[in-house]
């Protein structure tokens, strides 16, 4: 018998990421005479790979342990800690953080595996985002990874679980959903005074959010129909400049083995 389990039809981003590329070296110091095939053979054989972070999200004022992890590849000699550094949204760095370290202790899971890691507590008084990069220097090249947003917000982090006694099918499609839910992604940049007011007018609030995805779960006062969830999708699309889409919090059923 199947079991059906609640779950967002958006999973949730696994918050530490590895992406198959680096963001970019530099040279700091003039190499030796070698080979232009040479120079490209060494540039890619190292990559530090995208960071990453757990939660990515945090609640403004309020002091949050986040686990920073990266990966770096391809070096025959490991450095033994990778700086974690805090930028503006430009690029600029602001601040050392401090290290992440590949050594099997405190969070870090294994020693020597290539993944590099550090806890650290971050604080933030302005909702918004908050800017890191990875970086480290090898073999006369700085390596910088692509930098990281984690979300400040004033919304509760991950998504709220939901109730399978409001579970419906839709008449249209034959899947399921929840009648008093629906999944809303605001245009970057809306803030959340704003999202806060459109929530508000249309008698709704909000239950949970995944910052990685950029999108909102909120509970709505429905009919408990899937006609009701699609005229709240109606409602919020309404407003053009705000949101940039919103749909059903389907259900996904998983056989039960």
């Amino acid at each position: 018998m199947d079991k059906i389990k609640a779950l967002l039809v958006i999973f949730t981003l696994l918050a530490i990421t590895f992406r198959q590329y680096p963001c970019y070296a530099r040279e700091s110091i003039p190499d030796k005479v070698t080979t232009a095939k040479e120079k490209q053979r060494e540039k890619s054989k190292v990559q530090l790979h995208s960071l990453g972070a757990e939660p990515n999200g945090i609640l403004a004022k309020t002091t949050t342990d986040a686990l920073f992890t990266v990966l770096l590849t391809g070096a025959e000699t490991p450095p033994d800690r990778i700086q974690l550094q805090q930028i503006d949204e430009k690029g600029y760095l602001l601040r050392t953080v401090g290290f992440l370290m590949d050594n099997g202790k405190d969070r870090d899971l294994s020693c020597k595996d290539g993944i590099y890691s550090g806890v650290f507590s971050i604080n933030s008084d302005t909702e918004g985002k908050l800017y890191y990069r990875a970086q480290f220097r090898y073999d006369r090249r700085e390596y910088l990874s692509c930098p990281y947003s984690l979300t400040v917000t004033s919304f509760p982090i991950g998504p709220l679980p939901s109730g399978p006694n409001f579970i419906v099918t839709d008449p249209m499609t034959g899947q399921k959903l929840y009648s008093n839910e629906i999944i809303v992604s605001f245009v970057e940049g809306t803030s959340e005074s704003r999202v806060k007011e459109i929530v508000a007018e249309r008698k709704a609030y909000i239950a949970g959010t995944i910052p990685s995805l950029g999108v909102i779960q909120l509970r709505i006062l429905g009919d408990s129909t899937a006609t009701g969830v699609y005229t709240a999708i109606k409602a919020f699309t309404a407003y053009k400049e705000e949101v940039q889409y919103a749909e059903p919090n389907y259900v996904v059923e998983l056989d039960e083995q």
